[in-house]
């Protein structure tokens, strides 16, 4: 016989009542999902919620808020690492021009946008960070 049976065979001996004469208390198998496996659980996804879900919702949130402030003139940072400024928006697109002295725009999605950027291809920050204080 292999180990893993031994131990099922070990569990259920250990589970069974005892023999009515026997004088000691009859024995119970552990239960799998009982409350001694509820409180881990619950710990699990509270520091789940607050190392995971809470701060994506924050990033989503300033992300959005961003979108929609965009506005004719700002200079934007494009996922593919373009770097351009606003010519025109519509309500899902946007209209990117490269460079100054062209005119020639290039058509994007809104959700192709980064990032703004701020004076001197410096990109503007997302949100103030603990070190910066």
């Amino acid at each position: 016989m292999t180990l893993v049976p031994l131990l099922l065979l070990d569990l259920l001996q250990e589970g069974a009542p005892a023999p009515s004469g026997a004088g000691t208390p009859a024995k119970t198998a552990p239960s799998l999902f009982g409350t001694d496996m509820l409180v881990p659980l619950l710990l699990f996804v509270v520091v789940f919620y607050f190392l995971m879900w809470r701060p994506q919702a924050k990033e989503r949130k300033l992300r959005a808020a961003m979108l929609t402030a965009l506005k004719k003139g700002d200079k934007v940072i494009l996922t593919c690492g373009m770097v351009g400024e606003i010519a025109a928006l519509t309500e899902q697109d946007v209209f990117i021009r490269f460079d100054d002295k062209d005119a020639r725009r290039l058509r994007f999605k809104r959700y192709a946008i980064q990032s703004q950027v701020q004076g001197d291809d410096a990109p503007a920050p997302a949100t103030e960070s603990p070190a910066a204080k």
